[in-house]
């Protein structure tokens, strides 16, 4: 009977963790699309500063990786913008 409970508790505690995980990857995913449209609405390029702002994130929040959509980039005045890939700003 013990056993039984702690590996009802054991699958419920991995349940969880798998929901966690898959709420963190829909955020990402809805803060990429945010970025892009933010992106677009300023001509492909926006201070990372200002995303932080308007989303309510922080610079570590913006996800990156591979193909993401944007690159950051450091300005001659040592603030961060995003810059919009040329494959998004042609997407419609």
């Amino acid at each position: 009977m013990i056993y039984m409970s702690h590996e009802i508790d054991t699958k419920i505690r991995i349940f969880k963790e798998i929901d966690i995980k898959i709420q963190n990857q829909l955020m990402k995913l809805q803060v990429q699309k945010e970025i892009i449209h933010l992106l677009k609405e300023n001509n492909g390029e926006i201070e990372e500063k200002k995303v932080c702002a308007l989303l309510g994130i922080i610079p570590y929040d913006i996800p990156w990786g591979y193909n993401i959509g944007w690159a950051r980039c450091l300005q001659p005045n040592q603030t961060y913008h995003l810059l919009l890939s040329s494959e998004q700003y042609n997407e419609q």
